[in-house]
């Protein structure tokens, strides 16, 4: 008889690969973020749209992260049965809330 992998108690990490990834996404945030700066300053009214559409993608981020955050609420609520592979996704897409 088979037994099942406990996969909580499971450790993966990406390793170096990770390191890489993150090193690699910190360089892209800052590399976009200089470029927006830069352009902002180059145009007419450049900060203004720059710090609209930046409030734009921040409130777009943090309603899905919120709105998945309550979809999870609502079925523990609930105690629904039928959910669960939907719910971990909602779990997962709550979990940027730190980030905002």
């Amino acid at each position: 008889m088979k037994h099942a992998i406990d996969i909580a108690k499971e450790n993966r990490q990406l390793g170096a690969l990770g390191d890489k990834l993150f090193r690699f996404g910190l360089i892209a945030a800052a590399v976009g973020g200089l470029a927006s700066l830069a352009l902002a300053a180059m145009t007419e009214h450049g900060f203004d749209r720059m710090a609209w559409s930046y409030l734009t993608s921040f409130v777009f981020g943090l309603s899905l992260g919120l709105g998945a955050l309550i979809f999870v609420l609502i079925q523990h609520t609930t105690r629904a049965g039928w959910s669960v592979a939907v719910r971990r996704l909602a779990e997962a897409t709550s979990s940027v809330i730190p980030w905002f």
